[in-house]
């Protein structure tokens, strides 16, 4: 079992069909069947209900369980990957509403970019809703946010604490 495996399984839930799936990847039909047979005997339970109809197909209950896995699985390895990444071009992708940048702090920026201390930073200046959208999907190391209601809106178990900048 591997990654691609998985790929292939998350694919075929949505197109439910072997052939469409397989035009998806570029690969031929037989490699995402053989890819379906080796899940089904590496958990021991069948994952799908052929239909005779159409080459389409549904999942099984055990099916739906593993692709709840699945999507959890991917998208670590994706957030894994962008991570990595990022460690690699050694800097940090963070986030500024412009509310921020351009009334609150510019002068305090201005110097900063002036004396080249953001040049390790990559600046993302959008609005905080968008912001927090980008920090979940993993493409924002940090970000400043300009809501009130942050931790309800993450609906993630974080520690809120106030914070002084000194220049």
């Amino acid at each position: 079992m591997n990654s691609k495996d998985w790929q292939y399984f998350q694919k075929l839930s949505e197109l439910k069909n072997f052939s469409d799936t397989a035009r998806h990847f570029g690969v031929s039909q037989p490699t995402i069947t053989y890819s379906l047979k080796r899940l089904e005997e590496d958990y021991g339970m069948q994952l799908v209900e052929r239909k005779s109809y159409a080459n389409s197909l549904r999942l099984t209950y055990a099916g739906n369980q593993l692709l709840k896995h699945i999507n959890r699985i991917l998208r670590e390895e994706y957030l894994a990957k962008s991570d990595l990444s990022r460690l690699k071009e050694r800097k940090i992708k963070m986030g500024f509403p412009p509310i921020i940048t351009n009334y609150l702090l510019p002068n305090i920026f201005d110097e900063l970019k002036e004396n080249n201390f953001l040049k390790e930073i990559d600046q993302v200046v959008d609005g905080s809703k968008e912001l927090l959208a980008e920090l979940k999907n993993g493409r924002l190391d940090i970000s400043l946010l300009g809501r009130q209601d942050c931790q309800k809106m993450l609906n993630w178990n974080i520690k809120l604490s106030k914070f002084t900048i000194l220049i």
